[in-house]
């Protein structure tokens, strides 16, 4: 159900679970409560990543566009996407929750690797 939500607009769903034992009758009772939390919509994303990267080269590779509803499996596409390109050792890309507003800003956080080079 959360992830269906990831998909659909909703950043941050939350479910709680409650569990009743009716020992007399044995049986269990279990009800569930999801809040999906407000739709948010992809908004601008902020680059952080060593001078030697052109900021440029990874806006060119995310797989969303500012203004389309959130879904963590473009999230996903583009952490994937960058990480394809052997130039990252670590890498984050994840939302700021935190903006009030419907439009959800990204944070791209990036850690350059060793440099390889090949000569013939």
């Amino acid at each position: 159900m959360l992830a269906l939500l990831r998909q659909n607009g909703y950043p941050r769903p939350t479910a709680e679970r409650r569990v009743i034992a009716h020992h007399a009758s044995r049986t269990v009772t279990v009800t569930w409560q999801l809040a999906p939390g407000a739709p948010r919509v992809f908004g601008n994303a902020t680059i952080d990543t060593p001078p030697a990267l052109d900021p440029a080269y990874v806006e060119r590779r995310l797989q969303w566009q500012v203004g389309t509803p959130y879904d963590v499996r473009t999230v996903d596409a583009t952490r994937i996407r960058l990480l394809r390109t052997g130039l990252f050792s670590a890498l984050q890309v994840e939302e700021d929750d935190t903006a009030p507003e419907e439009a959800l800003p990204m944070r791209i956080r990036g850690q350059l690797a060793a440099p390889r080079t090949v000569r013939a």
